[in-house]
């Protein structure tokens, strides 16, 4: 797979039906973001194999959890599809499944056993920034989407990004370009790239 094969693409989760196998960390993160954009999120997923993030979770009243694994026809209908890498040979199967139906299953960092690659989104301030490699560095994704959440997650953005919202609300559909443009104009993201020592020995 490469990064020139896919798109990026917002998928509307609210009210829909969401599922997640496994219980390890990186689930937790997707079950967390799916709440917050109002899914219903069934979890596949013995509780002895809930990690804390993930147990902190359960109570939240658009949470369910099965204890076993699910079939691929348990699968249909749901918006998408997330498994732990843990779960692998069985996100195969599924990913083979949602082949010939069509659905969204990913097996997270595992980008042979998915239809669709997950980008890493900094979801800060009021912004969503995403960052992809079509699934040829998941890890390189995860550190950036940690940083770009460290960097962007300051008070002063959230409050310039919701005065342009007003400013956008307040301007008649046909002025808002040009006037927002000229808002933003000063407005600069500035930074640098750290490489490990490993690299910069190479």
């Amino acid at each position: 797979m490469r990064l020139e094969d896919t798109i990026t693409v917002e998928l509307i989760v609210r009210d829909r039906r969401c599922v997640c196998v496994g219980g390890c960390d990186e689930v937790a993160y997707k079950v967390e973001k799916l709440i917050r954009s109002g899914a219903r999120v069934e979890i596949f997923a013995q509780r002895s194999a809930v990690r804390p993030r993930l147990a902190g979770l359960l109570n939240d009243s658009t949470v369910i959890l099965t204890e076993r694994a699910p079939t691929p026809e348990e699968l249909e209908g749901a918006a998408v599809v997330f498994l732990s890498p843990d779960e692998e040979a069985l996100g195969a199967t599924l990913a083979e499944h949602a082949r010939r139906t069509g659905a969204l299953v990913c097996t997270l960092d595992r980008p042979h056993a998915c239809t669709f690659v997950n980008p890493g989104s900094a979801d800060v301030s009021g912004l969503r920034v995403t960052v992809a490699s079509g699934g040829a560095a998941p890890a390189l994704v995860r550190r950036m989407r940690e940083d770009l959440e460290s960097i962007l997650g300051t008070p002063r953005l959230g409050a310039f990004v919701r005065r342009l919202g007003e400013l956008r609300q307040s301007l008649p559909r046909g002025a808002r370009g040009e006037a927002l443009r000229e808002k933003v104009a000063g407005f600069r993201l500035e930074g640098r790239l750290v490489f490990p020592a490993w690299w910069d020995e190479a």
